[in-house]
């Protein structure tokens, strides 16, 4: 019997163009560099939306969201993913990176946790169906 439990777990790297740890930005993928990973992984498949793109990669079992530039929280990017655990249970975590300026920040953590949300609404969506119930109304 396989066991599905989904926690959520986020982590949120915020790098703000004039701050210290933005120096340690030669050593963590870049905005770009992100891009340009995902887009040569096979397999992941991009969807446009207006304010970022989606890509979603099932054989990895993520999805990769991309702010666009009209999107308040650009230059950044959130991936989800399930992951197995060694007692067959699903965790799902997500975590991002914002590469814009001080006063994006706010908009970034607003936009990442709208994202991470959806991994709250993925686990309560397994309960009901483990206990057999319909979604609340």
């Amino acid at each position: 019997m396989m066991r599905f439990v989904v926690q959520v777990v986020a982590v949120v790297t915020f790098l703000p163009a004039g701050s210290a740890v933005a120096q340690l930005a030669p050593l963590m993928p870049s905005y770009q560099e992100q891009w340009s990973l995902v887009r040569q992984t096979p397999g992941c498949v991009p969807t446009e939306y207006p304010d970022f793109i989606l890509v979603s990669c099932l054989t990895e079992l993520t999805l990769r969201y991309f702010s666009r530039p009209n999107n308040p929280a650009h230059p950044g990017f959130v991936r989800r993913a399930a992951v197995r655990e060694n007692d067959g249970a699903y965790t799902s975590h997500a975590e991002g990176r914002s590469f814009g300026p001080d006063e994006a920040q706010p908009a970034f953590k607003k936009w990442f946790d709208q994202i991470a949300d959806l991994n709250r609404q993925m686990r309560e969506s397994i309960e009901r169906e483990h206990r057999g119930g319909a979604a609340p109304k």
